[in-house]
């Protein structure tokens, strides 16, 4: 290894792991309250790992007092608890360099810092947003849905963001500005060509609005009309996925939060059937619109917490927010109507305030959530388990690609996302319009 490597090399290893906050386009709270700055588990949850699976225990039930009389035989009870467990999923993020590249930032002190501060920097950050972005989905790893109609050309049409039923599966209209980036190797098929691996591949060049991303090369994808459900099955409909990532993909909140009917693809939630098993079923209120969110709310804020005294907040999308402050008429003097929440990273939040028979909590804004999703949710029952945390793989830093003159740089990490109980994790409102 050549010297100008090796110093490139040694300069990524000792830079300072930056903090969450400092790493995320966006607020997260979610993270901060499961992970700390390096990425490990919070406050002492411990999730032993088994034949390559994570196994939990849960506490499900609570033991019973009964009355009698003192000469009656007791009535013992004990505590009911479940175990299950879930797999560990492989996520990487990887950058190449080209020789001559590494010989001019390393000519000086300057030029060296600056290099590695940008590769080191963004390999980072591109582990966390990637944290980030599993965690509100739901498994699939599904990040876009195509609308009715063939597309031939470089230039492709994806569904703006909106509000819908569920069946519509809006919550795959999640802006192509958030989601895709230049260069990004993407697939397009139906779920049925996904199984076969007949997918279509493709790259990102730009990405050109919410709704139009444009390819480096020419490619037919299409939804028939009887997909989306618009007269039709979901079996039809068209989705785009990040390369590899079907089949791979960790699991997150909206598979998480259920009553089994948003995601009635997932008949197995962490091992366990979930339509017989009560306490893995969220609360759920499916509303055709949001013209009594203020009651939407408490409603939901009652049933929630019938199995959890605790909510730490809502985490809603951003049309969600700003119909809940339309509701209450927010004004310049409002200041009543907000209040702090500080995540166990210890970043201080504030946000609108929710106060309903017990302590106010913030109404965290979520610009990556699908429109139309309000949630109400305790980060003590929510848990990243990792087989390895996110770092540098070993003998895979600056190592050069055979034949070539470019080095290539690989972060890794084995986690998974669970639940010890969805009933006390989180409730979920879907406004359909």
């Amino acid at each position: 290894m050549s010297a100008n490597i090796a110093l490139f090399q040694a300069m990524l290893r000792e830079q300072i792991e930056p903090k969450i906050q400092d790493q995320t386009d966006w607020i997260d709270p979610l993270l901060e309250d499961i992970l700390n700055y390096n990425g490990a588990n919070r406050d002492g949850i411990e999730v032993d790992m088994k034949n390559n699976k994570f196994d939990i225990v849960s506490q499900i039930g609570r033991m019973t007092g009964y009355a009698g009389a003192e000469w009656a035989a007791l009535i013992s009870s004990d505590v009911a608890l479940e175990k299950m467990y879930i797999n560990s999923k492989y996520v990487t993020a990887s950058f190449r360099i080209w020789g001559e590249a590494i010989k001019a930032t390393t000519k000086d002190q300057a030029s060296l810092e600056t290099g590695t501060s940008l590769y080191g920097i963004a390999i980072r950050k591109a582990m966390l947003d990637t944290k980030g972005r599993f965690l509100r989905w739901n498994g699939t790893g599904i990040v876009w849905i195509l609308p009715i109609g063939v597309q031939t050309g470089t230039a492709v049409t994806v569904d703006a963001k909106a509000r819908g039923l569920v069946a519509s599966e809006n919550r795959y209209w999640l802006g192509a500005l958030q989601i895709f980036q230049p260069w990004q190797e993407i697939s397009f098929g139906t779920e049925a060509a996904f199984a076969a691996w007949t997918q279509i591949d493709a790259v990102v060049s730009t990405v050109d609005s919410d709704t139009q991303i444009t390819l480096t090369a020419s490619k037919t994808v299409w939804t028939t009309a009887t997909g989306n459900n618009r007269a039709g099955t979901n079996a039809d409909s068209w989705h785009i996925r990040l390369k590899w990532e079907y089949g791979n993909s960790p699991m997150g909140i909206f598979g998480l939060v259920d009553d089994w009917t948003q995601e009635t693809w997932i008949t197995t939630i962490q091992s366990l059937t979930r339509a017989s098993t009560p306490y893995m079923k969220s609360y759920v209120l499916d509303k055709a619109n949001s013209n009594t969110i203020i009651k939407d709310f408490r409603d939901t804020y009652s049933a929630f917490t019938r199995f959890n005294k605790s909510p730490k907040y809502w985490l809603v999308s951003e049309d969600v927010y700003a119909s809940y402050t339309d509701a209450i008429t927010i004004t310049v003097t409002a200041n009543q109507h907000q209040t702090p929440y500080t995540s166990k990273l210890g970043v201080w939040h504030s946000w609108l305030e929710f106060a309903y028979g017990g302590k106010p909590i913030p109404i965290l804004m979520d610009t990556l959530l699908p429109y139309g999703k309000a949630l109400l949710l305790d980060t003590d029952q929510l848990f990243c388990a990792d087989m390895y945390k996110d770092d540098f793989v070993e003998d895979w830093i600056m190592t050069r690609i055979p034949w070539y003159n470019i080095y290539e740089t690989v972060r890794a990490a084995s986690f998974n996302f669970g639940t010890y109980s969805s009933r006390k994790l989180w409730a979920l409102i879907n406004y359909q319009a």
